[in-house]
């Protein structure tokens, strides 16, 4: 049972390999943009009636997989899950070495991404986005006994 577990998940990284496949060729065509859709997320989303994470997973890699042939290989194969996949790129993007690359696969998913996580650096653009971003709104109700807020604050503030 445990095998046949294993070897369902990579059977399904293997149809997630031919829809990042998909995907690549309707970004490219620019079909988000006959529905109207915002983004190819929202597209993919939309059309392919998936969650907005695996809709934002599935352009990620279509997106960056073919700048890393050895993880596209790896998918192609069957060799990887689409998860470990998806960790593994944001690793490499991460600016990652090969050998650091390699070695994360025998870590779990969890550890690859600590891996990226301790390469990111906050970058001066990374922090002006962030204060450009923030925002804060005060709405009184017409009586003015209670008020709503709701905003956006960078993490320090």
């Amino acid at each position: 049972m445990r095998q046949k577990l294993i070897d369902l998940e990579l059977r399904i990284a293997g149809l997630r390999a031919e829809q990042v496949v998909l995907v690549n060729e309707l970004e490219r065509s620019q079909a988000p943009q006959t529905d109207g859709s915002r983004s190819m997320v929202d597209y993919i989303q939309s059309n392919a009636d998936v969650s907005h994470e695996l809709a934002r997973e599935l352009v990620f890699a279509a997106r960056t997989i073919a700048h890393h042939r050895p993880i596209n290989h790896r998918l192609a194969s069957e060799r990887i899950t689409f998860d470990r996949t998806t960790a593994t790129l944001r690793l490499a993007e991460s600016g990652a070495a090969r050998s650091e690359v390699d070695a994360s696969y025998s870590l779990d998913l969890d550890g690859v991404k600590r891996a990226t996580a301790s390469r990111r650096r906050v970058t001066r653009s990374d922090e002006r986005a962030t204060h450009d971003a923030r925002y804060f709104v005060s709405q009184p109700s017409l009586d003015r006994s209670r008020f709503r807020f709701w905003g956006q604050l960078g993490g320090v503030e």
